[in-house]
């Protein structure tokens, strides 16, 4: 078992010369104030971390939209390009969106196949 490159024996060591150093009386306060610290530590670590993937997955939503959009720039050009006329598609599936959603489907309901409107 190696933490940070220490062996147990040479843990054993380093504790045994802060014994001598601080003594026994002393050694609780330390081990105490370091435990406190090292609790400090993790919680600072733990929010650290949610708050780095609370941003991952908010560029992640963002990048699928973004992807999304460009998806429908795509089909849109590729209608252009080859002189068909624009399709209605759902943005999500590419399916034909319904007649009702389609933009500017109430100037159509009223025309009549020669596109003048019914009297």
């Amino acid at each position: 078992m190696d933490f940070l490159n220490v062996g147990p024996w040479e843990l054993v060591l380093v504790l045994l010369i802060a014994i001598l150093v601080a003594g026994p009386k002393r050694m609780v306060e330390i081990a105490r104030t370091l435990g406190h610290y090292s609790r400090q530590l993790r919680d600072l670590s733990r929010e650290f971390t949610t708050a780095l993937q609370a941003e991952v997955q908010a560029a992640e939503d963002e990048a699928e939209a973004t992807s999304v959009n460009l998806r429908e720039v795509q089909r849109d050009l590729e209608d252009v390009l080859s002189g068909e006329p624009r399709r209605d598609r759902d943005v999500e599936s590419g399916a034909p969106a319904s007649p009702d959603t389609r933009p500017g489907a109430e100037a159509d309901a009223g025309a009549g196949p020669e596109g003048e409107e019914d009297a």
